[in-house]
């Protein structure tokens, strides 16, 4: 059986990891739709800039973040659990459209 403090490095070593793969979500999600939008040749277009990039992952970092989704037991999600995820999407996207103007 693990001690309290082995516990709590698993805890906080989980939650670094799904922060991580949130992130890498995250990161794909942007040129996937952008892709998807606008067809993939227009990813290498300078109008598209790498700047908006950056952008979006620091949204998507600070926005994940504040709302703790890397501490949801998924294992067993509940109709709350979803509208947070849902809350943090919109977050994520008007927060990225009120950063570009």
């Amino acid at each position: 059986m693990a001690s309290g403090k082995e516990f709590m490095w698993n805890y906080k070593y989980r939650a670094v990891a799904i922060f991580a793969i949130d992130m890498c979500f995250a990161a794909a999600s942007l040129p996937l739709a952008l892709a998807l939008r606008l067809g993939p040749q227009e990813l290498l277009n300078p109008r598209i800039g790498w700047l908006n990039y950056g952008v979006y992952l620091l949204v998507a970092a600070v926005v994940l973040l504040v709302a703790r989704l890397h501490r949801i037991s998924w294992h067993h999600i509940t109709l709350s659990d979803t509208i947070g995820i849902g809350r943090a999407v919109i977050g994520i996207n008007l927060l990225f459209l009120a950063a570009l103007f």
